[in-house]
Formats: structure tokens, C-alpha cells, sequence
């Protein structure tokens, strides 16, 4: 039996927003390649979203969610590639401590201010983050 994907299909990543202390910087992960982003994982067809982002913060870093928003504070459709989109779904979170596991996909982790996050994330996602970044919370 074969999957057929409707065209109005999305792979949803759930991405995590954790703040420092302060609240003024943000949660980073620094991946295999180099890059920095803000923690996510792709979310399984049957899982709720609370349970995906428990689940992608433990395997990648070992981190534990004790809370999160109850609704997405950013939502950011793109294409990867052509034809196949995507929607990141980025959540407030409250990890219970930073006893931080290296994996294969997360090697490092650090807080970082909004203005440093321009040389290192996704120039799409700031750009799109960035209404988020002047909103009260």
C-alpha cells in the first residue's frame, strides 16, 4: 500500500522558546553543521504537540519541558524545497534545568540576545520571529 500525501500537506516542526533568567535572551541549540537554532523537532502524525516537544527536548539534548504555552506564540509556513512545505510552530517553554546531553543532532547549547542571533540563525526565521521579539509578554 502506498502513501498518498494530499496536496495541502505540511511536515510541522515544533520549536521551542526558552528564555535565560532575565527573559531577554533566548534558548539555542548549535547542530552538527555548525548552524544555531532554536530547538525543534519534527512532530510524529500521532502525537500531540506537548508530548513531540517533550520528546525532541529529550532526545536532542536532554532537556526536560515542565511547561509550555498552550498555544504557538510564532507560526512560520516555508518551503524546504521545492514543493514540500513546511510549518514551524514555535512554543514558550519552562525546562526544568539545563543538565544539558550532547546527541548527534544538538552539540552544544548557549543564550543568546535577539541582536546576536542575526549572524547565526535562519535569516528567514528572524525575519519572521522578529514581531515576536517587539510584543509584550
Amino acid at each position: 500500500m502506498s502513501l498518498v500525501i494530499p496536496e495541502s500537506f505540511f511536515r510541522v516542526s515544533i520549536k521551542a522558546l526558552v528564555t535565560d533568567e532575565s527573559g531577554t535572551k533566548y534558548l539555542l541549540f548549535q547542530e552538527k553543521n555548525g548552524k544555531w537554532d532554536f530547538p525543534w523537532g519534527g512532530l510524529n502524525f500521532w502525537e500531540s504537540i506537548s508530548d513531540g516537544l517533550k520528546r525532541e527536548l529529550v532526545e536532542e539534548s536532554g532537556l526536560q519541558c515542565v511547561d509550555f504555552a498552550s498555544h504557538p506564540q510564532v507560526v512560520i509556513p516555508w518551503e524546504k524545497k521545492e514543493g514540500i512545505w513546511c510549518l514551524s510552530l514555535f512554543y514558550e517553554v519552562k525546562i526544568l534545568n539545563f543538565n544539558f546531553i550532547p546527541s548527534e543532532e544538538c552539540q552544544a547549547f548557549d543564550f543568546f540576545a535577539p541582536e546576536e542571533m542575526k549572524s547565526l540563525v535562519w535569516s528567514w526565521v528572524l525575519s519572521l520571529f522578529d514581531e515576536y521579539l517587539h510584543e509584550d509578554h
